[in-house]
């Protein structure tokens, strides 16, 4: 029986359609394409952020125009209009999270995860660069860099998530684990320091220094400079809780959500 997974249309659709007809052809995926995942499940969306059914798309709500959700204009006060391009991050999360279950052949998930970083990047050239979900999203799109193998790309990514927000200590322990896997282990314990520095209470940051050979006497915290600690502080923490600790993703796609919870895609 032939099985077509086609995510959405596109032009090639119906040339694939004429070879299904004519030799039954078995296509999996179109890689690299952003799109909405086919069929989401409650489990599934149980494991996103919370504000992930109230964005377009989801739930069946429209736009900011049309078939708005009711809580929409709540999250709109905590992140911006940006909220309305949000539906391409929660996307990512999905498909981040079938990628890597079990079973997956390798040239599947590999398609699957170029289509999670046209999401991730979506997200990010749509928003300013002050957004409050940046650092998460920079963060995101570190890990499936490393996943992918595209090493530079993932070192450029998290060092913008560390320069989008000093304390995100996520953008350093991701880095520093796949530093010190490669056996890097002086620039990741000077990494983790960094971090620490910053975000004296991490305590993955705090392990992983240990691990290191490092002390925590060692540590002299850096106070944030001023123009991160303005009135915008209050909104940042309410949106991280909603976003990250409220309901993320899965343990298996990316490890710890940073801050609020531990769970996370």
């Amino acid at each position: 029986m032939v099985v077509v997974v086609l995510k959405k249309m596109n032009p090639c659709v119906n040339w694939l359609r004429s070879l299904l007809l004519a030799g039954g052809l078995v296509c999996l995926a179109l890689p690299a394409q952003a799109g909405k995942p086919n069929d989401m499940t409650e489990a599934e969306l149980a494991m996103l952020p919370a504000y992930c059914r109230d964005t377009m798309g989801f739930a069946g709500y429209g736009d900011a125009s049309t078939n708005t959700s009711p809580r929409a204009n709540h999250w709109i006060a905590l992140m911006g209009k940006n909220f309305w391009n949000m539906h391409h991050y929660c996307w990512a999360q999905v498909n981040r999270m079938r990628a890597m279950r079990s079973g997956v052949r390798l040239e599947v998930r590999k398609g699957m995860l170029e289509s999670v970083v046209g999401d991730y990047v979506y997200s990010i050239d749509k928003a300013p660069k002050d957004f409050i979900l940046a650092p998460e999203i920079l963060t995101r799109l570190g890990e499936v860099y490393v996943m992918l193998g595209r090493i530079e790309m993932a070192d450029k990514v998290f060092s913008q998530a560390r320069e989008r927000k000093l304390d995100y200590w996520p953008a350093y322990s991701r880095w520093a684990e796949h530093l010190m896997v490669s056996g890097r282990r002086a620039e990741a314990k000077a990494l983790v320091k960094s971090g620490l520095e910053y975000s004296p209470t991490a305590k993955v940051l705090q392990e992983q220094y240990r691990i290191l050979g490092g002390k925590l006497s060692e540590i002299v915290p850096k106070p944030m400079p001023t123009q991160n600690s303005d009135d915008s502080s209050d909104e940042e923490g309410k949106a991280k809780e909603s976003s990250e600790g409220d309901k993320a993703a899965s343990e298996t796609p990316a490890g710890d959500t940073p801050g609020i919870s531990e769970k996370g895609m």
